[in-house]
């Protein structure tokens, strides 16, 4: 007699696998995108909320301002800039436990400007400067080594950041609000020259794979002009 139906018990699924901390710190955007997210969350109900807890050296207006540029919009630059090096040049800028490292490195800077006194003002500077630092070096190495000559000037724009920062927190310390705001526009400026930059790139790059045969070029002469 032959077999009208084979009934069999369908296989168990295979277990899920564990969330991976290596993963997690695979690419730069991923633990700086979410640090950065939760950091803006978090200052901004600081800052509305409870504004007399800001009692460090960096305190009032100076924290919120300092906070929305470096401790927000920078940082986010930062974690794009490491994921996307590794596509521009084909090496990983900063992965695994050096970028964890970054990181801490990152939390440490906030956390110290919330603190009461001139020593934590001190370590947190010093730590936030290391930041960028840290980022321009490893993205100028990746860029470096592959001799991606397109990307030469983006390190040199994370190293102005550093310098406007720099320039700014020893304003604020001076108590000179002329050059601190002199400094904040600079630092500003660096924003958004990357900001124009990399969005050359992006906005054709996405568009032409969205819009079939839409064609946009991305005027890369004009954006080594605008670097200029």
């Amino acid at each position: 007699m032959s077999t009208l139906l084979s009934i069999e018990e369908p296989a168990a699924a295979p277990p899920r696998p564990r969330p991976q901390w290596r993963a997690f710190t695979e690419m730069g955007f991923r633990p700086l995108y979410l640090a950065g997210c939760f950091w803006a969350l978090a200052s901004v109900l600081l800052w509305v909320h409870a504004p007399a807890r800001l009692t460090g050296v960096l305190n009032g207006m100076f924290w919120h301002a300092h906070e929305m540029l470096w401790g927000f919009v920078a940082t986010i630059a930062v974690g794009f800039l490491l994921t996307a090096g590794a596509n521009w040049t084909g090496k990983n800028p900063l992965r695994g436990t050096p970028l964890a490292i970054l990181c801490a490195v990152w939390i440490v800077a906030r956390a110290g400007y919330l603190v009461p006194g001139r020593p934590a003002f001190v370590v947190a500077a010093a730590a936030d400067l290391l930041f960028f630092l840290w980022a321009a070096g490893a993205l100028g190495r990746a860029v470096a080594v592959t001799r991606n000559q397109r990307n030469y000037g983006i390190p040199f724009l994370l190293l102005g950041l550093a310098a406007t920062n720099a320039l700014y927190l020893w304003a604020s310390v001076q108590g000179d609000y002329y050059a601190l705001m002199r400094y904040f526009n600079a630092g500003l400026l660096c924003m958004a020259v990357l900001t124009l930059l990399i969005a050359r790139r992006v906005i054709p790059f996405f568009a032409k794979r969205a819009v079939a045969g839409l064609d946009i070029p991305p005027h890369t002469r004009s954006g080594h002009w605008q670097l200029g």
